[in-house]
């Protein structure tokens, strides 16, 4: 695992240990990246002014890659401890503590109005969560905001044609996920 582009291209990044967390590769990282410069583009948004989720983040490397590319801070937040500790091991190694917070908790449990993402990336466990259970929480907790991006990612052969509250703009398949690149409305 390696950040693959801004400030910090290049540096690797501390593996989990075990198959408990599942990071995304860097290729799909690669092509998650792709996609949002090309949203990005056509919204006149850039990662300066941003302030991202990075919901049940793992070893934390989507929240990482934003933070290489300049934006603003960075809310971590996973329900294991060894996620949120690999994470803040990852955010040592491109000493950007600073820029980030850490919330070791389920999404359910996060507080109201505790942060306002401009970004956000939800990757939970396969077959775990509804995703319109855990957007739905998000949106009347104010976590997120009108025109707001997502990136979601799901199992491949899961199909969500509809999400709540969102307008999808992309999907894109890499391996065993689907990546779908979504708007609050």
């Amino acid at each position: 695992m390696r950040i693959i582009s801004g400030k910090f291209r290049g540096q690797k990044l501390h593996a989990p240990l075990d198959n408990k967390i599942r990071p995304t590769s860097d290729r799909a990282k690669e092509m998650i990246f792709n996609t949002l410069n090309s949203i990005f583009q056509k919204k006149k948004l850039n990662y300066d002014n941003l302030s991202v989720l990075d919901c049940f983040c793992g070893s934390g490397s989507l929240g990482i890659e934003c933070i290489s590319r300049g934006t603003k801070n960075v809310f971590f937040v996973d329900q294991s401890l060894q996620s949120l500790n690999l994470t803040k091991k990852n955010c040592d190694l491109i000493q950007s503590k600073h820029l980030a917070k850490f919330l070791l908790s389920d999404f359910c449990n996060l507080k109201k109005n505790m942060f306002c993402a401009d970004l956000f990336f939800l990757d939970p466990p396969y077959n775990k969560y509804k995703i319109n259970e855990i957007t739905s929480f998000l949106i009347s907790n104010g976590l997120i905001k009108k025109k707001t991006i997502g990136v979601i990612e799901i199992p491949k052969l899961e199909i969500i044609s509809k999400i709540k509250d969102f307008k999808i703009l992309n999907k894109k398949i890499n391996s065993s996920s689907s990546f779908l690149f979504v708007e609050k409305e």
